[in-house]
């Protein structure tokens, strides 16, 4: 193994041994007001969860609208104007989403919490076409095309 795995190993644990140790000492002193529920059992004071979710589903879009750039033509480029009509038979998404969550009961009947992940997916739409153009021109337009997003997920919540 090399000597970075080995150092990443280590401070892997090192950080979770502390952390552990953090979390028993924070555990013991929360919920704050644990006289507020007296005689009640409470849940964990921290906790931690992991969450993946698979989304993949077909659409119908109500109105579809696309700006068409210069198309080259043997006279010419030629300019369609913005905002041409267009139809998809078939649209479809897919998406996964990857996320933690950590939280801390701080009263007796206050949870907060934070996310933060990752999401990654596509929209597909085929069968495309559109209006109003003459056949020459709409057969040099792809009849499919996707759009590939993905970026970061975060949020911070409370749970009365």
């Amino acid at each position: 193994m090399s000597n970075i795995k080995q150092t990443i190993m280590a401070a892997a644990i090192a950080v979770a041994c502390n952390t552990s140790a953090q979390a028993d000492s924070l555990s013991d002193s929360l919920p704050l007001g644990k006289s507020l529920a007296a005689g009640q059992e409470l849940p964990l004071p921290l906790g931690i969860s992991a969450n993946v979710f698979f989304m993949e589903q077909d659409m119908e879009a109500q109105s579809i609208a696309i700006d068409i750039p210069p198309l080259p033509l043997p006279t010419g480029p030629l300019q369609l104007p913005p905002g041409l009509p267009a139809e998809s038979a078939k649209l479809e998404s897919r998406a996964t989403s990857t996320t933690a969550k950590i939280d801390a009961w701080v009263l007796p009947f206050l949870n907060l919490y934070g996310v933060a992940g990752y999401v990654d997916g596509e929209t597909t739409a085929s069968g495309f076409s559109v209006g109003g153009l003459p056949p020459e021109l709409a057969s040099l337009l792809p009849n499919s095309f996707s759009i590939a997003y993905s970026g970061p997920v975060y949020g911070v919540g409370i749970t009365l």
